[in-house]
């Protein structure tokens, strides 16, 4: 058994050899934030949903004006099917698919024509999330389980997306006007 010093001093150690190194965690406080990106409306109340969970996760802006992106999604197919519990218990389970195609278009102004409005699309991605509940024999209770599953499926998919557009500035950070 280890000291509690022992431990300390480990922990000290790979604490400053960790500093030292560079490493700094992807969605670290101390990166510049976003840059501002407007999110279009998206339709039916899973789009609502949807926009609102972008809207707090991206730090989004209300006005097009006012944005330097703009995020098209188009929630493609959201099904509900029947299969066994994947537990395998023989219980019945309620599969949810959900499929959302994003487009992000950069907002700014060319050049060459300053007055045209040229959204040039930098980042195009599907994503499919899948979620499920069992099937109970209460009505009620299927239908707040498939609201609360389909809520779930999409707050993952909201939280893909924004680590896919995170990935994108990361990896192309935006220009300083």
């Amino acid at each position: 058994m280890k000291h509690p010093l022992q431990k300390l001093l480990i922990l000290a150690f790979c604490s400053l050899f960790l500093s030292s190194c560079g490493f700094q965690a992807l969605y670290s406080l101390d990166k510049e934030p976003l840059p501002p990106i407007f999110i279009e409306p998206i339709p039916e109340q899973d789009g609502q949903f949807m926009h609102i969970e972008l809207s707090y996760l991206l730090n989004s802006q209300t006005s097009e004006q006012l944005s330097d992106y703009t995020l098209k999604i188009e929630l493609a197919s959201v099904s509900s099917s029947l299969s066994g519990h994947p537990s395998g218990d023989g219980g019945v389970w309620w599969q949810i698919e959900t499929i959302a195609k994003i487009i992000l278009l950069n907002n700014h102004k060319t050049i060459d024509n300053p007055l045209t409005d040229n959204k040039k699309p930098v980042l195009q991605k599907n994503f499919l999330e899948r979620g499920g509940f069992p099937v109970g024999h209460a009505p009620a209770a299927y239908h707040a389980g498939k609201y609360e599953a389909k809520q779930q499926v999409i707050q993952q998919l909201a939280r893909d997306i924004r680590s896919e557009i995170t990935l994108y500035f990361f990896k192309n950070p935006p220009q300083k006007s």
